[in-house]
């Protein structure tokens, strides 16, 4: 298999995966529109809904490494949640009972794939990333380490939402920290989530 096919391969599984989780996110944001007068109901099926994409982050088949993000108060980590690697969200719901979050996904790559390589790998390889809205993306430097940084807005269900993906290359692992707010109150968010992958370290 060249490497051009396994960076692919890897980007395509974490196109679903972050696609899996934008989708979980935005149908529970319309369950509680839907179901908003029920506290109770809101609570447990967005715990479901969180529960299910959470579970779909579980990669396997890839080594074990260390990494770090700061999770600043009074954002809390919601920690490894049913197979997830690291989350963090904001403490007041942005949108009803939709909480801002940044989550870290991983997957195997080819060595010496570059961050932006596998992030367009990625778009070009999802239609549903295709027809989101793209808004430029960059290199950065992040403690020493390149990563790539995009930004994209998307509407699958219920309000747009927008999107601040980084991602990191370490060996043969990728690292998609997403982070994620409706696109009408994005802006009071912007400067944690840049914070939040501003901290990412990771080490083999």
């Amino acid at each position: 298999m060249t490497r051009a096919r396994r960076a692919s391969e890897g980007a395509t599984r974490w196109t679903s995966l972050v696609l899996a989780l934008l989708l979980g996110l935005t149908l529970g944001l319309w369950v509680v529109e839907r179901y908003g007068a029920n506290t109770n109901m809101r609570v447990d099926v967005l715990e479901q809904q969180v529960q299910r994409v959470q579970a779909l982050l579980s990669q396997r088949g890839v080594g074990k490494t260390h990494f770090s993000a700061n999770c600043r108060e009074p954002w809390r980590a919601v920690g490894a949640i049913a197979g997830g690697l690291w989350g963090c969200q904001a403490p007041e719901p942005a949108n009803k009972d939709f909480h801002a979050n940044c989550n870290l996904t991983r997957s195997a790559v080819a060595r010496g794939t570059d961050p932006e390589s596998y992030y367009k790998a990625a778009v070009a390889g999802s239609p549903q990333l295709t027809a989101a809205k793209l808004l430029g993306g960059e290199t950065i430097d992040v403690h020493g380490r390149p990563a790539y940084q995009a930004r994209f807005e998307h509407k699958l269900i219920g309000p747009p939402m927008r999107v601040l993906a980084t991602v990191f290359v370490e060996g043969d692992r990728a690292y998609a920290l997403n982070c994620t707010a409706p696109t009408a109150t994005y802006d009071a968010y912007a400067a944690m989530f840049h914070e939040i992958a501003g901290s990412f370290e990771v080490s083999s």
